[in-house]
Parts: C-alpha cells; sequence; structure tokens
C-alpha cells in the first residue's frame, strides 16, 4: 500500500498529494478491510468451537452455520469492493 500511494503521490503533485491518493483507494478499501474483517472473525469463532469438544453436535451445527455466513458477508464485501475498484476507479 505504502509504494502504491508513493508512487501516486510522485506522479501526481509530490508529497502534498499523498492525502488525494489515499482519498482514491477509499471507496473500495473501505469494503476490503470490512470483508475481512468479516472473514478473519468467521476463523476465530469457528476454530473457538472446533476446540471445544465438549459442546453437543447441535452446536457445533449452529456455530458452523452463523461462522459460514460471516465468512460470506465478507467474501461479498470483497467482491463488492473488487467491482468498485475495477468499474469506478479505473475509468
Amino acid at each position: 500500500m505504502g509504494v502504491a500511494v508513493g508512487q501516486g503521490a510522485k506522479e501526481f503533485l509530490g508529497v502534498v498529494s499523498v492525502p488525494i491518493v489515499l482519498l482514491s483507494y477509499l471507496p473500495h478499501g473501505f469494503f476490503e478491510f470490512l470483508g475481512y474483517v468479516f472473514a478473519g472473525i468467521a476463523g476465530g469463532i469457528l476454530s473457538v468451537a472446533v476446540t471445544r469438544h465438549r459442546e453437543s453436535r447441535k452446536h457445533r451445527l449452529f456455530v458452523l452455520n452463523d461462522s459460514l455466513i460471516l465468512f460470506l458477508v465478507g467474501v461479498l464485501f470483497i467482491f463488492f469492493g473488487a467491482v468498485i475498484e475495477t468499474l469506478i476507479i479505473i475509468r
């Protein structure tokens, strides 16, 4: 990210344009960040559920379902960020 911002600032106006270049990454970066957070939370919930073997099978399936939903929401956020990046920012 630092290299991309540095190269963009170098091509634009120099050091003065760093905030402008950072703002150009904001529209898609926000959704990508949310996607990574949701996917990370899903993985954390799943790992805790797997390490607790005393829970019932019904409880494990319930946690697996919740974890899968969070993971899919994260993937959707990352996909939405990619769409914003390719269709809006590149043009």
